[in-house]
């Protein structure tokens, strides 16, 4: 337990972001079927990885580019002191770019080459790099879902164009609301529903009506494979590659990298865990598919609502010391951000009653 809830929380929503990073990018890509043959139920990090040609050779407990990408918003936050902007993230983008942890990125290409962070977006195709390290977002507008949401628009425009802007705003949302001491599940989905865009809405809104009928996420799984799968046509590249999963062959992969899948999936899973963080981590993890994003963003929202109480520590350990990194250090230093953030507002509402 940290000093202080304000810290407690951020903590949590960071630390449940990278360890379901790391536990579902162990079956990235996977068919959930794909997932029952292998392990039964994942029951949370593991470390055996020889089924997946991707990730043997990283390690067990390594998180994917989704943390390195969560890292650079923090450092985005931490070095302006408080709300950031597109403009600020691409500037975190220029010191701390790792292409080896973070990919390659046809926006920031075009940053580099001159065009605005407010314009690089434009004309990518709809996926998952517009919610991708948003959290932090939530967490420097924490108790503000409607701040959070602006951000996040704003912040997505580096990244991606057209509808695929509109998904973080539900994202950062939730992680906002779930700061609150009076947060319930329930006001941590309608928050998402209320600052997201039409479409949006209504993948949650069909999502959390499946989340309804179960206490069990990982019975609820099949039905959410009927009813709820983005299929992109990224999916056509996985199933052509034969680094993807060596160990079930092309038939039992299963990707998905559209944010109206990834995010309203994740929340559903957030709902029948009923905000606790390994449950709902493992529900993710097993649904397989884009595992890495959709566990990372439904741990981080689950750990922004509990706190760390919940969080399994010997977890966090074997995440810090496989990525050789601090996930407290982390909270942290963001905590002069969020207190920054917190005054500004302060300040304009104490002008705005001298109006009245």
């Amino acid at each position: 337990m940290a000093k202080n809830l304000l810290l407690d929380k951020t903590f949590a929503c960071l630390a449940g972001g990278a360890i379901g990073d790391a536990m579902g990018a162990v079956v990235e890509a996977w068919h959930y079927e794909a997932i029952r043959e292998k392990y039964g139920v994942l029951p949370g990090l593991v470390t055996d990885l020889s089924a997946h040609g991707r990730r043997v050779n990283m390690g067990p407990y390594t998180y994917t580019d989704d943390t390195h990408l969560r890292i650079y918003m923090v450092e985005a936050i931490i070095k302006k002191g408080g709300r950031i902007t597109a403009y600020d993230l691409a500037d975190s983008w220029l010191e701390h770019y790792d292409r080896r942890r973070a990919g390659w990125s046809d926006p920031f290409r075009k940053f580099l080459r001159g065009l605005s962070p407010r314009e690089t977006g434009e004309g990518s195709f709809r996926g998952m790099m517009s919610c991708l390290g948003i959290e932090p977002i939530g967490i420097v507008n924490a108790c503000d879902p409607r701040s959070a949401a602006s951000d996040a628009f704003d912040v997505a425009c580096f990244n991606e164009g057209g509808y695929s802007r509109e998904v973080p705003m539900a994202l950062a949302a939730a992680i906002a609301e779930g700061f609150k001491p009076e947060a319930t599940v329930d006001s941590v989905i309608e928050a998402a529903k209320a600052y997201a865009g039409p479409k949006t809405k209504e993948h949650i809104e069909k999502a959390i009506s499946l989340a309804k009928k179960y206490d069990d996420p990982i019975e609820a799984i099949p039905e959410f494979y009927d009813k709820l799968l983005v299929p992109t046509r990224t999916e056509i590249y996985i199933k052509s590659s034969s680094d993807s999963m060596k160990f079930f062959g092309t038939d039992n992969i299963s990707h998905g990298e559209d944010p109206f899948e990834q995010v309203p999936v994740a929340l559903a899973f957030f709902y029948i865990g009923k905000g606790d963080p390994t449950k709902t981590m493992i529900g993710a993890a097993n649904f397989g598919r884009d595992a890495d994003t959709i566990t990372s963003f439904a741990g981080g929202i689950a750990g922004a609502f509990s706190g760390s109480e919940k969080i399994d520590k010997d977890m966090v350990e074997k995440v810090n010391k496989a990525n050789s990194t601090d996930l407290m250090k982390q909270a942290e230093r963001m905590q002069g951000a969020i207190i920054n953030v917190t005054k500004e507002k302060e300040r304009s509402l104490e002008s705005l009653k001298k109006l009245m």
